[in-house]
């Protein structure tokens, strides 16, 4: 089911174009309650705004790449840049794009927080998305797989967390992160 969000609101002389095009989101997963019912912390990654600035840089360092290029094949297209220059500059911006795109690859879906509800029934994991923003996934208690039945040694810098109805990405690092309450983590993902 699809659902608009908030139709174009003026932000004076910040609003752009981009904004004011309708927005949509999937509604498969179920809507987030309120910040009360998720009071307990289970576990934080205390560096997940570093892991964010890297792929926020990711996004920018794109987008100035893809300027730069297109730019440059106009130029190229107009006469006024040579055939060298052209495929120089293309070749500088995807050597100054692959650094960023390598440092992302571990920092996406990475799980910076998780919180267990009042009720122990629900999970919620935010994670890092591929241009480094948060994202919120409810998930049930019943679904993750506990640690005892993954493949794989905790003590490795990340896993992933498995769960039983579908495939999942996202990676907690048990050794850069910190277990804020223990007997928590064993209730969400096993002893």
């Amino acid at each position: 089911m699809l659902r608009a969000i908030l139709p174009c609101r003026s932000l004076g002389r910040h609003s752009t174009f981009l904004r004011c095009l309708p927005r949509y989101v999937a509604s498969d997963q179920p809507k987030l309650s309120s910040k009360d019912e998720f009071k307990s912390v289970v576990y934080r990654l205390p560096h997940i705004r570093y892991a964010s600035l890297i792929n926020r840089i990711k996004f920018f360092q794109t987008a100035v790449a893809a300027a730069s290029v297109s730019i440059s094949f106009a130029l190229y297209g107009s006469g006024l840049v040579d055939y060298p220059a052209l495929y120089g500059i293309s070749y500088l911006m995807l050597a100054l794009n692959l650094p960023f795109y390598t440092l992302g690859i571990p920092c996406t879906n990475l799980v910076g927080s998780v919180y267990l509800s009042d009720d122990r029934e629900k999970v919620k994991v935010a994670y890092l998305t591929f241009w480094g923003r948060r994202r919120d996934v409810l998930i049930s208690t019943d679904d993750i797989v506990p640690l005892s039945e993954i493949s794989g040694n905790p003590s490795q810098i990340y896993f992933v967390i498995e769960r039983y109805s579908q495939p999942s990405k996202l990676k907690l690092s048990l050794k850069h992160g910190k277990v804020e309450n223990a007997e928590l983590f064993k209730v969400v993902f096993g002893s």
